[in-house]
């Protein structure tokens, strides 16, 4: 029974330190700096085994345990929130395409390169350019900024709000944190309860410019200061990117508020992280006929219209009090006040 015991206690070990992404490393002890990290091996009995401290006594701090020797060996990166296992993998896969990037663009540049090549060059070529990109500030911007001035109702602003998720803001897997989208994001999945052969839209909660609800939401007092201080600083950032947009500085300010004020209240109508992990809650199929049932106020067929996606039955509303509260702040606010949010976004 020991050695099952302790079978048990390594595959533990194991999951706990496979949550790629999620694993946070805690500040470094005092003196910790002087110790050389040593490379720990990444896949089986022996990345394992080198990625646990024995050290650490499990019923006191399993974390530790667990995944103790990959912490020292990978200390977090400065620029890093959080670092995890898979992370040196995507390093890596982002300077394999890096270099195959370089090549095309150089053998773009000199001509005589296979259509692909071509493009893929070109391509990068233009996204590096930001000499380029600096000379032509909001020009390439300017006719989605004149179809968000021109909206003269909320109906043609849930059509023009699908077109843009279609378009500007793109299509995305649900975990997608990047780029930002505004009320809410579509994606597609499959049907992970009862058909995961088969695709269903998704329909939850996003919204947000900072990376998390909590930063919306300090706590009160002394604790919640560097909180709201954050939050003073984002109001000054927005204003400041409206400016360079072409509003006036007045404007700009006042619409800054304005976007605070959209995206504290989608941030108090999120649900939290540890929430939007629990898939089997998160379930609900209900379709657009359940949608308009659930999420009143604003007009869906426009904005699938809009999107090019029919009114189907294949619909998880992953997020449904999020899209009730989102509905209702779109049928409430001034239109201008969420033509001054689009902008932003």
């Amino acid at each position: 029974m020991r050695g099952r015991g302790r079978a048990f206690v390594v595959l533990l070990a194991l999951a706990s330190c496979e949550r790629a992404g999620e694993v946070v490393t805690p500040e470094q002890s005092p003196g910790s700096e002087s110790q050389t990290p040593v490379e720990v091996p990444s896949v089986g009995v022996a990345g394992l085994v080198a990625s646990m401290d024995a050290s650490a006594d499990p019923c006191v701090d399993f974390y530790q345990y667990a995944c103790g020797g990959w912490l020292d060996a990978h200390p977090r990166p400065a620029d890093q929130a959080f670092y995890g296992r898979i992370h040196p993998l995507v390093e890596r896969n982002e300077a394999v395409l890096r270099e195959l990037l370089e090549q095309a663009a150089a053998a773009a540049k000199a001509g005589g390169a296979d259509p692909r090549t071509q493009k893929l060059g070109d391509y990068y070529s233009a996204c590096m350019d930001t000499a380029a990109r600096d000379a032509a500030g909001v020009t390439p911007l300017r006719e989605i900024l004149a179809k968000i001035d021109g909206l003269r109702d909320k109906r043609e602003l849930m059509r023009a709000l699908g077109e843009l998720h279609a378009t500007l803001w793109g299509r995305a897997d649900p975990l997608d944190v990047l780029p930002a989208r505004p009320f809410f994001a579509i994606s597609v999945f499959g049907d992970y309860m009862h058909a995961p052969d088969r695709n269903m839209a998704i329909l939850s909660q996003a919204g947000l410019g900072l990376p998390a609800r909590a930063m919306y939401l300090p706590p009160e007092g002394p604790e919640g200061e560097a909180g709201r201080a954050l939050l003073r600083a984002y109001e000054q950032h927005v204003a400041k990117m409206l400016t360079l947009a072409g509003a006036s500085e007045t404007d700009a300010a006042a619409q800054a508020k304005i976007v605070l004020e959209i995206e504290t209240a989608l941030a108090e109508a999120s649900l939290t992280p540890v929430e939007l992990r629990d898939d089997q809650g998160n379930y609900h199929k209900d379709g657009f006929a359940g949608l308009k049932k659930q999420a009143k106020g604003v007009d869906w067929a426009a904005y699938f219209d809009g999107a090019g996606l029919p009114q189907t039955k294949e619909l998880n509303l992953r997020t449904p009090k999020f899209l009730a509260a989102a509905a209702k702040l779109i049928e409430q606010r001034e239109l201008s006040e969420l033509q001054a949010y689009l902008r932003w976004m």
